[in-house]
């Protein structure tokens, strides 16, 4: 970085770009810039161009903000080292393209971690940097939304970050499985909030623990205990009620609570789209379809069906009368 040169010379850089045709919205970014960097040049101590990217880095900006002053320092630093002016097709990105070196300190630290972690076990440099910089573009989005820590993070953000409401930007299942990775590899690092994160992100959770946290162990049973000797998870009845609880749900004196619930509300869902009933049943596991008659009672749709018409039988209009 040569501030010398620049002030010298950045008016035939600006002369350069208005021959061009470059707009003088852009002329003018680059015009303040400049002025910028010259003004507080003496009180900074900035070696390069990159120094002045991580100054900006430094106050927060939106990943999209820096990407396009990582551009324009690209440019400057070309011409002001090299002498070479844009062409108006290419970018001198003098920054690697990740997140990383956006993020505040308290994220770094976990990018840091993983890699150090998954590099001292022998893993292949490609995999555990694909899987870090998709962490990072993660974190990045959390400090966009003002977060200084997994802490800060709720589950409407994370929800935000992997399914967003623009058409075709969701993240796709091997994203979520790599940021879940890094995640998992953290989690000595800050287990109470990484495992809140965690529980935040998309994906079938019965199908993610049973094949990342259930016990390898012989037993017909889905859930069971994290401790030695494995058994048979029987507080799952405790856990529903606690559920329903943090949700309001199913509070009145004799509502019921169990995990059945969710078998009926499943079986009544499938009635009511007109599932045949030996695919329910199977579904259900029931060993018999007649297993499925107290569910019929729910299936307001059918019912209302099989409701008779007494318009053709003689009734007083006292028996209406409420």
């Amino acid at each position: 970085m040569n501030v010398t040169n620049l002030k010298e010379n950045y008016q035939n850089l600006l002369s350069f770009m208005a021959e061009k045709g470059y707009k003088e919205s852009t002329i003018n970014c680059y015009r303040h810039q400049i002025q910028w960097i010259l003004d507080h040049a003496e009180s900074r101590e900035w070696i390069s161009y990159r120094d002045i990217y991580l100054e900006y880095a430094s106050y927060g900006y939106s990943f999209h903000w820096l990407r396009g002053k990582r551009a324009l320092l690209g440019t400057l630093e070309r011409f002001d080292l090299f002498g070479e002016y844009p062409d108006g097709k290419h970018h001198f990105p003098f920054f690697p393209k990740n997140a990383y070196d956006l993020l505040i300190p308290e994220f770094k630290k976990l990018a840091d971690y993983y890699t150090d972690t998954e590099s001292a076990r022998g893993l292949q440099t490609s995999t555990f940097n694909s899987r870090a910089n998709a962490a990072s573009r993660f974190f990045c989005f959390l400090q966009e939304k003002s977060c200084s820590s997994l802490a800060d993070a709720t589950e409407d953000m994370v929800q935000s970050f992997f399914c967003p409401d623009t058409a075709g930007s969701q993240k796709g299942h091997d994203y979520i499985h790599r940021v879940r990775t890094v995640l998992n590899v953290c989690l000595p690092m800050e287990p109470l909030h990484i495992r809140r994160v965690l529980n935040f992100l998309p994906g079938n959770a019965l199908y993610d623990y049973i094949t990342e946290e259930r016990p390898l162990l012989d037993d017909p049973h889905v859930f069971l205990t994290t401790d030695k000797p494995y058994r048979p998870l029987k507080v799952a009845y405790q856990v529903s009620k606690h559920i329903f609880r943090a949700a309001g749900i199913r509070q009145e004196a004799g509502s019921r609570k169990g995990l059945h619930l969710f078998r009926h509300h499943l079986a009544t869902e499938m009635l009511g789209k007109e599932i045949p009933l030996p695919v329910i049943s199977r579904a259900l596991g029931h060993t018999s379809p007649c297993s499925l008659t107290p569910y019929l009672h729910a299936d307001f749709i059918h019912l209302k069906e099989c409701a008779l018409c007494i318009s053709r039988f003689p009734v007083s209009e006292e028996v209406f009368r409420v």
